[in-house]
This record gives C-alpha cells, sequence and structure tokens, in this order.
C-alpha cells in the first residue's frame, strides 16, 4: 500500500479522536462544575481500578505515537516495525481505515448518548444517571467497542507490532474495566442489573446478564 494513506488518514483520525474528547471534557465540565476526568479517585494500584488507570495514560500515548511514526515515517515502520507483505496489502489497509472511521464514529455517538453522565473513569462520588437510549439500547459499553474497533483497525491497516499490541491489550484491558464499571453501577443503581439482562456488553446479543456482577 502507498505511503500516502497514512500520511493523511491517520492524522485526521488522531486528530478526530482529540477533537472528540477535549470537546467532550469541555462542554461537562462547564455544565457540572466539575471535571469528568475521574481517575484521580483510584490511585491504588494495588486494586484492578488502579492498575488500568496505571495503564490508560502509556497506552494512549503509545497509541498516538504509533499514529505519529506511521504518518511521518511510514517507510520506517515498513522496514523495522512491519511484516512488508502486511503494509502492501492494499486489502488490509483499507479494511483497517475503515475500521477506525467506525470505531471514531461509533465512539462520537455514544458520547453524545451519555451526555452529563460521561466519565473517564468509575466516578464513585458523583457519578450520572443510567444511559440506556442511542446505542446504549443495544450495547452497555458502546464507547468501549468503539475504542476496540479503533485499535483493531490501526492494527490491521498497519500491521506494525506497537499497533498490534496495543490492539491485544485494548482487548484484555476493556472487559476487566467493563466488569468493574457493571459491579458499581449494579451496587448503585438497582436497575442496572435488569438493563443487564437487556443489552449486550459490547456488540448486540453478546454477554447479556441478568444477575449482578460480583
Amino acid at each position: 500500500m502507498p505511503s500516502w494513506p497514512y500520511q493523511v488518514f491517520l492524522p485526521i483520525f488522531a486528530v478526530a479522536m482529540l477533537y472528540l474528547v477535549f470537546w467532550k471534557r469541555r462542554s461537562v465540565r462547564a455544565q457540572l462544575g466539575r471535571s469528568p476526568v475521574v481517575v484521580h479517585q483510584h490511585r491504588d494500584y494495588d486494586k484492578p481500578e488502579g492498575f488500568l488507570i496505571l495503564l490508560f495514560i502509556p497506552g494512549t500515548l503509545a497509541y498516538f505515537f504509533d499514529i505519529g511514526l506511521n504518518a511521518g515515517c511510514p517507510e520506517l515502520v515498513t522496514r523495522y516495525l512491519a511484516a512488508p507483505a502486511w503494509r502492501e496489502c492494499v486489502w488490509a489497509g483499507v479494511s483497517g481505515f475503515l475500521l477506525m472511521a467506525a470505531g471514531i464514529g461509533l465512539v462520537g455517538h455514544a458520547m453524545r448518548a451519555m451526555g452529563l453522565s460521561w466519565r473517564i473513569g468509575i466516578d464513585a462520588e458523583a457519578p450520572g444517571p443510567v444511559v440506556s437510549d442511542g446505542p446504549f439500547r443495544f450495547i452497555r459499553h458502546p464507547i468501549y467497542t468503539g475504542m476496540l474497533v479503533l485499535t483493531a483497525g490501526l492494527a490491521l491497516a498497519t500491521g506494525d507490532v506497537l499497533a498490534c499490541s496495543l490492539a491485544v491489550g485494548t482487548a484484555v484491558a476493556l472487559p476487566i474495566q467493563a466488569r468493574l464499571e457493571e459491579a458499581f453501577l449494579c451496587s448503585r443503581y438497582p436497575e442496572y442489573a435488569a438493563y443487564m439482562g437487556t443489552s449486550g456488553r459490547f456488540f448486540p446479543g453478546i454477554g447479556r446478564r441478568r444477575t449482578t456482577v460480583q
């Protein structure tokens, strides 16, 4: 695959993600009077919540670093970090870019549907109401679904070691984070257990639960 798609599309995707997060953070903070980023509430790194937060920042930085590396030095990545045959496969590149676009679109749609309930981290002090409309009618964690699709798309499009490692790490970490959030929401909102029985965890119909998370 030629270098120009990496140099054109990857920066666009990166800017889109940054815009979504910063716009949403600013909007929610202005209406709530407090930051929706609540990772500071989980600084006990001996617990799963704290450990996942510990991984969140370097993982995010690695994601944008990989995009910058592929956009700025695509030939270098092809030579040293990826299988040349993979990079030459147009089908893999196009499919990866389409997955990235779909992932970003789902993240943005879900963030909008969450309204003032949107948080980064589990807000034990002042969580927003449960959201069950929009994409939340079918899946409980559409933002995480978008992130899974996004990182899988990056790995497929670039084929480099870092992107593939990020996709695997995301696929391992997000289900753990989702279970922690579900356990918290079940303890705070009695109706959440019933909602879990009507919606999948990451994909419609998959991961429905009719009991609270232990």
